[in-house]
């Protein structure tokens, strides 16, 4: 299932806009922790090749714009969470660039390779570590991958590569568990969050009965079942 992850704000021709300040003028800024969190979860601070001060004094220079009404960190703050610089928003931008254009060639490539849909074991974006997209497939992950890129000539295709393991289960057979999961008489009355995890090739599961969900889990699916439980509260009505 390709889903693009959209974090650009407002992108044409290359250009990034943003609302005015004074839309934003009386919102919160965060924490210096928030920003820290974010900022590595984004890997928006890899240029500084983990040099621990510099990182520091981006961070609080970035508090500091945000506190004192600067234009572009408070209307980022406001959209984001977190006060973000210029060249963030630039390498966002082409990080999502990559995605959208790798999964517009990348869908019909698929259904010209029916070997490679057979063995698609799903993809998933990691920003933290460089903005590297990951493709899997079940069999001949390397060659398939290679292949990929030199057919298509993608935009930004450095950042594009296979799993960094090999991944044992398809896309379709963990969807066709994670709704053997949901439909099943004893296991779909327990859980309360059900998912694909592709970056782990799992299905996860969320319930406040772990124990016993694990069991059923090993008893209707068997022990080796892909899948993770974790606990997890239902959802709660606003």
């Amino acid at each position: 299932m390709l889903v693009p992850v959209l974090v650009a704000l407002v992108v044409g021709n290359g250009l990034i806009s943003v609302p005015p300040a004074s839309a934003y003028a009386r919102g919160p800024c965060p924490s210096l922790a928030g920003i820290k969190q974010y900022r590595r979860e984004e890997g928006l601070d890899l240029d500084l090749a983990g040099h621990p001060r510099q990182i520091a004094a981006r961070r609080r220079a970035l508090l500091k714009a945000c506190r004192d009404g600067e234009h572009w960190a408070r209307s980022s703050a406001s959209v984001w969470g977190v006060p973000l610089r210029k060249a963030d928003f630039k390498l966002m931008d082409f990080r999502q660039k990559v995605l959208s254009r790798w999964i517009q060639q990348f869908e019909p490539w698929l259904t010209r390779h029916p070997e490679a849909a057979a063995a698609y074991a799903g993809y998933f974006p990691n920003p933290e570590k460089g903005g590297w997209i990951y493709i899997g497939f079940t069999v001949d992950q390397e060659a398939l991958v290679a292949e990929m890129k030199s057919q298509l000539h993608l935009f930004g295709a450095g950042l594009i590569r296979p799993f960094p393991y090999q991944p044992l289960y398809t896309e379709a057979e963990l969807y066709a568990l994670l709704e053997d999961i949901s439909e099943d008489e004893k296991t779909g009355k327990l859980w309360n969050g059900l998912f694909v995890d592709t970056e782990h090739n799992k299905v996860a599961v969320m319930t406040t009965k772990v124990a016993k969900m694990r069991a059923l889990i090993a008893e209707r699916f068997g022990p080796e079942a892909p899948v993770e439980v974790e606990f997890g509260e239902p959802a709660r009505l606003l």
